[in-house]
């Protein structure tokens, strides 16, 4: 007989039924493995991402079998609460892959909380289990601005640290991938594979949008959207201004769905100016994502120029699914501007340039041809980055490890 197929542990904070981004695209995962016949195991916190009661310790959902870690539950509210629910996932997790690991297994690390990688490394190499690091972001880079350069060097050196004691570093990006290389990883160590959206997202004509019905917004309304979170890697005060610009435009509506920081900075922002043209809304439930991403008629999108290379945007992915048109607020030589340059389907704006964002709505709006144009470019890119594409390549790789020990 041969060896056994090692079993799969997929390590995030969250998992499903958890709506956050991390937690659907890791369970999109974990049910595609599981259903090619791997054995995989989940190990998440039991507290949601968003207020919720606690999930239960063990469950099978799609194949997978989740079992849940009891970590602390102080919430993101405050730095030292935030603080304190990472380390509590860091002990537990170390803990858990000490007594649960079997000599070949493959973990799948992803990059929540920060710093996962060295933990998932130490207790990797003491149990002979390999790591593929699955890396959303790059910590500490994505907080230099927020630690002194000291703790910065140092973490950045552990980190580079666990990712070269890992078997593959999966990025989203080629400019992440730019940026591992940088660190000194090998190029065959280092593999390309881009997020996905839901593969349940589809397009939903305007006319027949319910949930646009429900919002009481007529289909003579030019809706300007954004979906998901909103947090410090994002510009919000381009996309405020050109609202501003806007406010006397009553067939022009910003939707704003979803949640984090910047949203609620931007509301307050909006309130104070007193902005009728800016509705927010709380996020919606995964199965209603095609209405609620069909409610916008152009999406935006944004990502400061200092976290290229960092952050994908992966929402990007959502609204191409849905074959929306959008605007990218960021740097034009980053990675969703060399999207838009290779597929279109979007505009790229710079950071602080409202007018120009101003007038490129105005313009879609106003020209039902050129809004074609690029829903038919978005519609054309959404088969090229469909779910099943991405999930084929994590099968190829997962198998390449299993049929060599590394």
């Amino acid at each position: 007989m041969g060896a056994p197929t090692p079993r799969i542990h997929i390590c995030n904070r969250f998992y499903f039924p958890d709506n956050s981004a991390t937690a659907q695209i890791a369970a999109d995962l974990g049910r595609d493995l599981a259903a090619r016949g791997w054995t995989v195991i989940a190990h998440a916190s039991r507290h949601p991402y968003a207020d919720g009661p606690c999930l239960p310790l063990r469950t099978l959902a799609d194949g997978v079998d989740i079992r849940r870690l009891r970590t602390t539950n102080l919430g993101r509210a405050s730095g030292w609460g935030r603080g304190v629910d990472y380390l509590s996932y860091h002990i537990a997790i170390f803990i858990r892959l000490l007594t649960q690991l079997r000599r070949g297994d493959i973990i799948i690390c992803k990059t929540d909380p920060p710093m996962l990688s060295v933990t998932v490394a130490l207790a990797a190499a003491l149990r002979g289990a390999r790591i593929v690091h699955w890396l959303q972001d790059l910590f500490p880079e994505v907080a230099d601005q927020m630690l002194p350069a000291p703790v910065t060097r140092l973490l950045g050196a552990l980190r580079n640290w666990s990712l070269r004691r890992g078997v593959k570093a999966v990025t989203i990006g080629a400019l992440m991938a730019d940026k591992l290389a940088g660190i000194g990883l090998r190029s065959d160590a280092i593999a390309i594979i881009p997020n996905w959206a839901d593969a349940n997202i589809r397009p939903v004509p305007r006319d027949s949008n319910q949930v646009r019905r429900d919002w009481g917004i007529s289909t003579d309304i030019f809706t300007v959207a954004y979906s998901g979170n909103l947090g410090f890697a994002h510009d919000y005060s381009t996309i405020l201004a050109a609202a501003e610009k806007l406010r006397d435009r009553p067939k022009i509506l910003f939707l704003m769905i979803g949640g984090g920081a910047g949203m609620r900075a931007m509301e307050q922002a909006a309130a104070e100016r007193a902005l009728p043209n800016i509705r927010f809304l709380p996020y919606q439930p995964r199965e209603s994502l095609s209405q609620s991403l069909g409610a916008g008629d152009l999406h935006w999108l944004s990502l400061r120029p200092a976290m290229e290379g960092l952050i994908v945007p992966s929402k990007l992915y959502g609204i191409i699914a849905a074959q929306r048109p959008f605007l990218f607020i960021g740097d034009g030589a980053g990675e969703v501007a060399r999207f838009v340059a290779q597929h279109g389907g979007g505009c790229v704006i710079a950071e602080g340039d409202d007018d120009a964002a101003a007038e490129t709505i105005v313009a879609l709006a106003n020209d039902p041809a050129a809004y074609s144009r690029e829903i038919r470019a978005t519609a054309a890119a959404s088969r090229r980055y469909a779910m099943v594409s991405a999930l084929k390549l994590w099968d190829e790789l997962l198998g390449e490890l299993s049929r060599h020990s590394g």
